[in-house]
């Protein structure tokens, strides 16, 4: 593993792994120690995930890691950061692919996990309904989420925060009608996105809730993601990932994600 100041802040905001195995792996590790951290401090941890196939193979690890200490994983709460506009049974599915790989292995109860229920319904309705739930969970409480996972993709985007995306507020025919381009400064916790590019609808956090969080890490892989991640390292404010590169955020990537020249 190398370690590299890209951020220019602290030789540990980003960390360079040699593939996606040993990136998962101290993903993983990194993690399950911020937990029992914050479980032996007394803390009922707050988690926020990320989907897509990065965080899978670390997912997995982590659950392995987790059954170690049972009675307190019943008392971390879980929410999904954005969710694709499909049902948990879907193979797109966040939440479904997140239940698989980390929260049935763990048997999690559920009340502890807090489903956008997507798929049923408005985008709008279930955007509504997710923040009311945060709202219960976090803002009644004074509580914040302690470790957040995002991922990023070749365009920039980050949970379901699109460039080219628009916060839907109304039910016109056209997405795009009656509704906020996408912007670091969206209202409210939540808001259903509609992807000009993807031809799809979204359920998201919007980066005032996310960037409460105590802890933030990026999980990048592949050399497709190189350029945005160079941007995104710089602040590149047109990218909805550097949004979210704050001083509590951390870079797990591997090193085809990299400039070659910087390895």
């Amino acid at each position: 593993m190398r370690k590299e100041d890209e951020a220019g802040d602290n030789v540990e905001k980003v960390q360079v792994f040699a593939d996606l195995e040993e990136l998962s792996e101290q993903a993983a590790q990194t993690f399950a120690a911020a937990i029992e951290d914050d479980l032996s401090a007394g803390r009922d941890p707050m988690v926020i995930l990320a989907g897509g196939t990065t965080p899978r193979g670390c997912y997995q690890k982590l659950a392995r890691l987790l059954q170690s200490f049972p009675e307190g994983c019943r008392r971390i709460r879980w929410f999904f950061g954005d969710e694709r506009w499909v049902g948990t049974d879907g193979k797109e599915s966040n939440e479904g692919m997140i239940r698989d790989l980390l929260l049935a292995p763990l048997n999690i109860p559920e009340e502890h996990i807090f489903s956008w229920q997507a798929g049923t319904g408005s985008p709008i309705g279930r955007a509504r309904q997710y923040e009311q739930i945060l709202k219960q969970q976090f803002e009644t409480e004074g509580k914040y989420a302690d470790l957040l996972v995002l991922g990023m993709g070749e365009d920039g985007h980050t949970a379901s925060l699109f460039p080219d995306g628009w916060a839907m507020r109304g039910g016109a025919p056209d997405p795009t009608q009656d509704a906020l381009p996408m912007s670091p400064d969206l209202p409210g916790l939540t808001a259903a996105v509609y992807a000009p590019r993807a031809q799809s609808f979204r359920l998201t956090m919007t980066v005032a809730f996310l960037k409460r969080s105590r802890r933030v890490f990026f999980l990048v892989s592949g050399q497709n993601k190189r350029q945005t991640l160079s941007r995104v390292l710089k602040g590149d404010a047109q990218l909805p990932a550097s949004w979210m590169n704050l001083d509590q955020t951390r870079f797990l990537v591997t090193r085809d994600a990299v400039d070659t020249s910087r390895v």
